[in-house]
């Protein structure tokens, strides 16, 4: 086997356990709200995401942030961890209201609004096969939602979920730009590290932290794997990026929506806070299709 088969080899295996880890992110965060409030679950998250990746980068970040320190670096950062901030507050407010594979199947704008966000502030061009991804994601949209459209009117449970998490989504593209134009000036575990730290200081006021001597064995089990998920997933995403061209990155990250309906198929009635899915072939077809039309969307124009 070759070096650039290994390394090939290498950032696929790693790409696999991020999907994974994504995957099944959503349903952990459903059953931990049921017992702690977003502001806290998120403040816990980012207290144990600094801890981590200060041991992983703490030496490296000072430097690096005071060598790229200016008025447009710092406007950034305040952007990027509000967006941030926002994105996982809201996302929870979501699940309060959906399913976990719901809730994957609405973030699926994002690559969209990414797409949107490039074009509109980066120059970026739009590729006519990612007009496909758009046609797919809103055919897939229709289809998923088709046992639904009786429950979607304003007001109802159902409207205001994805209502949160289309506002998660617009926040995630806000960090996503934001953090595209600081990588110009600084390391990505810097971006991450600042934007945590502003999300803790301000959560922290409203944050319940005693909650954390009231949960269960198995609670705090699964506080300790979404805070871990949240920094090991993205350590082994970057890594895997620097092994496999981006597009592979693209199109296997599309597939997050498939492994949370495959762990709601699983496990969805054994446990009390994931009530069953009971989807039709219709609403299956539909994931696909959207899972299509984020691969399509992920697809950097060729140069």
């Amino acid at each position: 086997m070759t070096e650039t088969t290994q390394r090939r080899s290498f950032g696929l295996m790693l790409m696999g356990a991020t999907l994974l880890m994504w995957g099944s992110l959503p349903l952990q965060l459903k059953i931990l709200i049921s017992r702690i409030g977003p502001i806290t679950l998120t403040w816990y998250r980012f207290t144990g995401a600094i801890i981590l990746l200060s041991i992983f980068g703490g030496r490296s970040y000072y430097s690096n942030l005071r060598e790229a320190w200016s008025k447009r670096v710092w406007m950034l950062l305040l952007l990027g961890g509000v967006g941030l901030t926002a994105n996982y507050l809201l996302y929870l407010k979501g699940l309060e209201h959906l399913n976990p594979s719901t809730a994957q199947i609405v973030m699926q704008t994002v690559p969209f609004m990414v797409l949107a966000g490039g074009i509109l502030i980066f120059g970026e061009t739009f590729a006519g096969r990612q007009w496909w991804g758009v046609v797919f994601l809103l055919a897939g949209s229709l289809l998923f939602f088709n046992q639904k459209f009786d429950k979607i009117q304003i007001g109802s449970s159902l409207a205001t979920g994805i209502g949160f998490i289309l506002l998660s989504a617009v926040s995630w593209t806000v960090f996503l730009l934001a953090q595209k134009a600081l990588l110009r000036s600084l390391g990505s575990r810097t971006i991450m590290i600042s934007c945590y730290l502003l999300g803790f200081v301000i959560l922290g006021p409203q944050a319940a932290i005693g909650t954390i001597f009231e949960l269960t064995p198995m609670f705090l089990v699964l506080l300790v794997a979404v805070t871990v998920i949240a920094v090991v997933s993205y350590l082994a995403f970057s890594t895997a990026m620097r092994h496999v061209p981006a597009t592979t990155a693209g199109l296997t990250i599309a597939n997050i929506p498939l492994i949370t309906l495959f762990c709601m198929t699983l496990f969805a009635g054994l446990v009390d806070q994931l009530p069953p899915e009971n989807l039709n072939t219709l609403a299956y077809s539909g994931a696909f299709l959207v899972v299509i039309g984020s691969a399509f969307g992920a697809m950097r124009p060729a140069k």
